[in-house]
């Protein structure tokens, strides 16, 4: 194994093991809130009102914002210096402030009008609390905002720690404001108190995850002087990626945004069903796509920004083969477990056996499409880091359209579930052309390899399921919380044991630089290197 290639298996394997505890931390905070609210208006009022900031979030945190600053501070920090680089980050965060604070107001402002035509399903009453959500939660888009300010400059540092610790340590604040809502419910409390306290926990947690981070960025010697040279070329050349960046990160955002849209037309709990379904493909996805994605690309930026072709086509064959070590067996396992999985997490208080074998259904069907969502953020921001904006947005808007028209298609005879399984179809053409448009880029992209361990690692991921499958019969539907519990840590290692067992069998090289992340160290001379 190369330096490089250590180096990335290495931040991986530090972004994987504080990104696992944050996405454990986010489930327990997601039982609770499924505990506390159940599945009905009120979530529903929630999640459409938590829809905006948290879209936001995805597109800055892991998407445009870092598509569009990393290449930008990496390219002030080589050629002109850490003190630059840092006057840049400056000028980002004051523009940022103003622009974001503007849009708080505006959104305390037409909070209404935005509530109208993201539910326009909803009762009035429904109507009436997602409006007062909205205007709590809207704060926390500024604070993501920043924060994703002070994770590209970590990154492109390769100071991964903070920058992954912080989700975790919001999840922590939303942990605790459920405990304090129970502790309030014991002495009177209702539903309509409980949710307003729950959505300013939220609010509360986006700004502990900025202030996290602020320590290792002064640590490495970051001082904020404000300014708002909107000029520097660096800023104009931040400008000219970041409308573009917006529009070809957005997929998925817009593809959920539709989906909440539709669902509020199809009936009280649809976009809670969603919500929870969309969340168990998140488990893998934030652990290693996102981590993956997040170790990789500044490397890629590197490589675009020397010209250095061969290295920068290796690096994304890597990524994406890394992905598909992850990502094949996840959605092997989690089709198959998905509705003990939910049902050990969510069917606990006012969430309900049928409201967990809903949420089970549409995590079926947007697991189905783990690998291809993973691997657009691995490929959307290296056309950036190419100055290739305009690829990524054409493909971007041809997905849109074709996840719109499907949905609409589909939600007649199959409800929220073809809202899922369109998101699903967009993610597999989303991903298929912007392979092929990359490829025409920069030539073959180490396809032969790519091929081979597809189907090493989907051969290994079937017979996984298939003893998931087994073994999970085995227990039948189990009644007590401890036999669910058993059910899935049974069934989970298990079934990791049978796809470790499997690909070693089958000869897939990229096992051993998997058990080198997991190790977090320097593999063993003999041990095989991924080519």
């Amino acid at each position: 194994m190369d330096q490089k290639t250590r180096h990335i298996t290495r931040s991986v394997g530090v972004l994987s093991s504080l990104t696992a505890l944050s996405r454990v931390l986010g489930y327990i905070r997601d039982a609770i809130n499924a505990a506390l609210f159940g599945a009905g208006m009120i979530s529903d009022a929630f999640f459409v009102a938590y829809r905006i900031p948290n879209m936001l979030r995805d597109l800055l945190a892991e998407g445009a914002l870092s598509s569009a600053f990393i290449p930008s501070f990496v390219e002030y920090f080589e050629k002109k210096g850490r003190e630059e680089a840092f006057r840049l980050a400056s000028i980002v965060l004051t523009l940022l402030t103003v622009i974001f604070s503007a849009v708080v107001l505006l959104g305390w402002a037409f909070a209404g009008p935005i509530v109208s035509f993201m539910a326009p399903g909803f009762s009035p009453a429904a109507q009436e609390l997602t409006v007062k959500l909205t205007r709590i939660l809207f704060p926390f888009i500024a604070f993501m905002g920043l924060a994703a300010v002070f994770m590209g400059m970590l990154n492109s540092m390769k100071k991964f720690t903070m920058s992954a610790l912080a989700p975790a340590v919001g999840n922590l604040v939303m942990i605790g404001t459920g405990g304090l809502i129970m502790a309030l419910g014991r002495q009177g409390g209702n539903y309509d108190k409980w949710i307003v306290l729950w959505s300013a926990g939220a609010v509360i947690s986006g700004l502990v995850q900025l202030s996290v981070q602020v320590p290792e960025a002064l640590k490495q010697g970051f001082r904020f002087k404000p300014s708002l040279k909107w000029k520097e070329p660096g800023i104009m050349q931040m400008a000219k990626l970041m409308a573009p960046a917006v529009l070809s990160n957005s997929v998925g955002q817009v593809q959920v945004l539709a989906n909440t849209i539709m669902a509020s037309i199809l009936g009280a709990a649809a976009v809670t069903y969603l919500y929870y379904g969309y969340r168990l493909m998140q488990l893998p996805m934030g652990i290693f796509g996102v981590s993956i994605a997040t170790a990789v690309f500044p490397l890629i930026a590197a490589h675009a920004a020397k010209n250095e072709s061969a290295e920068l086509k290796h690096t994304v064959s890597m990524g994406i083969r890394l992905n598909m070590l992850i990502a094949l067996p996840a959605t092997a396992g989690l089709i198959v477990l998905s509705y003990p999985i939910n049902a050990l997490l969510f069917r606990h208080g006012m969430f309900g056996t049928h409201d967990t074998l809903m949420a089970a259904r549409a995590a079926s069907w947007y697991t189905a499409g783990l690998l291809f969502a993973s691997l657009i953020k691995l490929l959307t921001p290296t056309f950036f880091a190419l100055k290739d904006s305009r690829t990524p947005v054409i493909i971007s808007i041809t997905s849109i359209i074709m996840n719109v028209l499907l949905s609409m298609i589909l939600m007649g005879p199959y409800g929220f579930i073809g809202l899922a399984a369109a998101n699903t179809v967009a993610s597999v053409c989303n991903f298929g052309l912007l392979f092929i448009m990359l490829r025409r880029k920069l030539g073959p992209l180490e396809e032969k390899q790519i091929f081979s361990s597809f189907v090493r690692i989907g051969a290994a991921s079937v017979l996984m399921g298939l003893a998931c499958y087994w073994l999970s019969a085995l227990f039948g539907e189990p009644h007590k919380l401890w036999l669910r519990l058993l059910q899935v840590l049974v069934c989970v290692p298990a079934g990791i044991g049978v796809f470790f067992v499997s690909a070693h069998l089958l000869g897939v090289r990229e096992i051993g630089t998997f058990m080198d992340i997991l190790k977090k160290r320097a593999p063993k001379k003999d041990t095989p290197a991924v080519q």
